[in-house]
């Protein structure tokens, strides 16, 4: 456990720019990026600098603020499905996350019903957790997941 964690304060201290300046990195990106975005939000889905992979927030499903908790359900696992989905097309899953972000309106409102849902996705050895709640997401957002994948191996691995 010690050694994830050491692996995961040392990754998250170097600069991507640090990285993307070797000359064996260079950053890919996975995803198409959405047309319609004005350009000054365009943004990539994911990136993969060496063995680390960043991916952009994900929203999930447009739910309603106000919604009943099995439409807040849905939502939560569109989020983590789409995650899990672009993890995929890496090359990697749930287990070589080692960062977990999540930003949630209503966050005492939904706290066990959003923790029911990441806990379905993410188990032991867990990564870190930051947990958010914020006043403000995109219209139809009501909690968004940010994660950092390593690809060099497994939580479980590093562990061992």
């Amino acid at each position: 456990m010690y050694r994830i964690a050491l692996l995961a304060a040392a990754l998250l201290a170097l600069p991507l720019t640090a990285l993307a300046h070797d000359d064996n990195v260079v950053p890919e990106v996975f995803g198409s990026q959405n047309p319609n975005l004005p350009e000054f939000i365009r943004y990539a889905e994911t990136v993969r600098v060496g063995d680390m992979l960043y991916l952009s927030g994900v929203t999930g499903t447009p739910v309603e603020r106000d919604a009943d908790d099995e439409a807040l359900t849905a939502n939560f696992v569109s989020i983590f499905e789409e995650v899990e989905a672009r993890l995929a097309r890496a090359g990697a899953t749930f287990d070589n996350v080692v960062t977990v972000e999540t930003f949630r309106l209503d966050y005492l409102k939904n706290f066990a019903l959003f923790n029911e849902v990441k806990n379905r996705y993410v188990k032991a050895p867990y990564p870190t957790w930051t947990d958010v709640g914020i006043s403000a997401l995109p219209p139809g957002a009501v909690a968004e997941l940010v994660v950092t994948a390593w690809l060099g191996g497994t939580r479980q691995e590093a562990a061992e």
